[in-house]
């Protein structure tokens, strides 16, 4: 476990890094929560046929049971970074970016590839969308809000009640707010309600904690997460080295 000197250092000096780190860490327990489900549905599978491999079963089980302190480990590491328990904002806009540049950069030097598909295991830091894929829709998008907005709309065609079911949901509300409730609450920065849904959903997050956000979504909804495809507009990476 790393020291609470370390942990402090990196909140006082580094804290956009250190949020980053939180969010990569939430990103692997969802995926290690997401194998869980594959090994039980496996061992369901192997139990049920014709040929009960229960010896095969209970090698599964104990495969899974050594992952359990694993995802311990990284529960304790992702509290530890917490910010002070704060939810994390939208850093990802150019146009808040602090960072002073000697020269008017060429914006279309950035374009990238909107042919190109990523997943929801890669970063998006300083990135922007294009458009993504659900099922046999694709749509496209201005930015990571826009994108996430409207994936909570396809969710709600998709099945009502579910999403419904957020608004009560502990694991899809952060710790001093909630990320999706029924009316405008206190403490949430920049909520949009919803189209098709009498919900209000908190937007003001980086792109990659909105990431994570869909990806705990998709789970809930039994949809792999691999299925869902992003299409990137540009990369403005090299303008924050």
């Amino acid at each position: 476990m790393i020291s609470d000197d370390l942990v402090q250092f990196l909140k006082n000096n580094f804290p956009r890094n250190t949020g980053d780190i939180r969010e990569c860490l939430e990103l692997l327990h969802e995926a290690i929560e997401d194998t869980m489900d594959s090994i039980s549905d496996r061992v369901a599978l192997i139990t049920k046929g014709k040929q009960r491999l229960f010896s095969e079963a209970i090698n599964f089980l104990n495969m899974a049971e050594q992952v359990g302190p694993i995802l311990q480990t990284i529960d304790q590491y992702t509290e530890k970074l917490d910010l002070d328990g704060e939810d994390e904002p939208d850093t990802q806009s150019l146009a808040d970016d602090t960072k002073v540049y000697k020269e008017i950069p060429n914006y279309s030097d950035y374009l990238v590839d909107t042919d190109l598909v990523h997943t929801l295991y890669e970063g998006y830091t300083n990135k922007r969308p294009f458009a993504f894929e659900l099922g046999d829709k694709r749509v496209e998008t201005k930015n990571w809000k826009d994108l996430y907005l409207q994936t909570c709309e396809i969710l709600v065609e998709t099945e009502r009640d579910k999403f419904l079911g957020f608004v009560a949901s502990p694991r899809m509300s952060g710790k001093k707010m909630k990320y999706f409730s029924q009316t405008v609450e206190e403490g949430m920065r920049t909520p949009r309600k919803l189209q098709c849904l009498d919900v209000w959903v908190e937007t003001n997050f980086s792109a990659n904690h909105i990431r994570n956000l869909i990806v705990k979504m998709l789970r809930e909804y039994d949809i792999p997460v691999a299925s869902f495809k992003i299409y990137l507009r540009a990369d403005y990476s090299e303008l924050h080295e």
